[in-house]
Parts: structure tokens; C-alpha cells; sequence
């Protein structure tokens, strides 16, 4: 499995139960912040190949981390462990 690797600007993210899914939330060069979905792709059942990302940000812009995973959770609650 080609491992994930962190980018530049990430400050935060959120894997998912099942750990198919990452949620990486970014810093702007504005000072505002977005998140992007990462997912594991498989070439069969147990082989993983990579980690693809979606070529673009979720659309809406954020005032903080918190703010940014409020809204992962709000959207994405079906795909998080229950705490």
C-alpha cells in the first residue's frame, strides 16, 4: 500500500470507521480553511493500491478547524465511529 502522506497545509484530519476515508482539512493561503475526502482505491478485494484525493475542495470556506470538522460530521455522520 503506497502510504498517505500529509500535505503541506493540512492542519487537521478525520479517518473514517472503517479507515477507507480520510477527511483532510487545509489552511488557505487566505487564512480560511476547506476540506478534501481521500479515499483508499483497490485493484482487488485486499490489494490496496493508493490513496486518491478529490481534485477539488468541498466548496465551502471555513473560519477554524472546528468549524470545518463540524461540518465533516454534520455531512458525513454515517461514515464516523460513534464516541
Amino acid at each position: 500500500m503506497r502510504k498517505r502522506i500529509s500535505k503541506k497545509n493540512e492542519v487537521s484530519f478525520i479517518e473514517t470507521s472503517d479507515l477507507n476515508t480520510v477527511f483532510s482539512i487545509r489552511k488557505r493561503p487566505d487564512g480560511h480553511f476547506q476540506f478534501y475526502i481521500e479515499t483508499l482505491n483497490f485493484e482487488e478485494e485486499e490489494d490496496v493500491l493508493y490513496w486518491s484525493q478529490d481534485t477539488l475542495p468541498r466548496p465551502s470556506l471555513f473560519g477554524s478547524v472546528d468549524d470545518a470538522k463540524a461540518e465533516i460530521y454534520a455531512q458525513f455522520s454515517h461514515l464516523m465511529n460513534p464516541n
